[in-house]
């Protein structure tokens, strides 16, 4: 009986030290090396540079120009001073480079014309000055021969500018040219169009 009394106690306390021991339990050794949180499978899979991500990003991508690259549009008044009525566009334009000087301002057909003489910088015997509606038309000798080459010319007008006027109309500056001539009523330009008076091209753009 004493015997068996012994022998219990002894696997009484070979069980309790067991239990205290170090534990060989798989879940414990995961722990006890970090666990998932430090050293997992997780954490192995997660190695994003933040470099590709932001190289990635559709708003850097898509991101709009700046504004300062955009091609100026431009302005009416720029595109309108392409044409030069006056400028070298004859077809000894390159070599000779005729301006118009000296204009003056005729009736043909309803609608005023420009007759100037033209003359170059180069000069000489091969870039002769010369009259004419433009620079790549006719050439004539003279005014009254240039304007006399069309028939719907009223060749007793024959207007030149003689003063500039610069006024505020409407709340603009804006302005006008005073053409005269002899024996006939002056003749008025402006940005509109030639008008009889200043009267009578406000008349025609009356203010809003």
């Amino acid at each position: 009986m004493r015997c068996a009394t012994f022998l219990g106690c002894l696997l009484v306390l070979s069980l309790a030290s067991a239990g205290c021991g170090p534990s060989s339990s798989p879940v414990d050794a995961g722990a006890d090396a970090g666990g998932s949180d430090d050293a997992g499978p997780l954490d192995a899979a997660v190695p994003v540079d933040a470099a590709s991500l932001d190289g990635a990003m559709p708003d850097d991508a898509g991101s709009p120009p700046d504004a300062g690259s955009l091609p100026d549009a431009g302005s009416p008044a720029d595109a309108a001073a392409d044409v030069d009525a006056g400028g070298p566009t004859g077809p000894d334009a390159g070599a000779c480079n005729h301006v118009a000087v000296d204009d003056v301002v005729v009736s043909c057909g309803g609608a005023y014309r420009f007759v100037s003489r033209f003359v170059s910088d180069v000069g000489g015997a091969a870039c002769p000055p010369f009259y004419g509606f433009s620079p790549d038309g006719p050439r004539f000798d003279d005014v009254a021969s240039a304007v006399a080459s069309d028939a719907t010319c009223d060749a007793s007008c024959q207007y030149r500018f003689t003063t500039s006027v610069t006024r505020l109309y409407c709340g603009r500056r804006t302005g006008y040219e005073v053409l005269t001539a002899t024996a006939c009523p002056d003749l008025y330009r402006f940005a509109e169009g030639y008008y009889p008076s200043v009267e009578a091209h406000d008349a025609a753009h009356p203010c809003p």
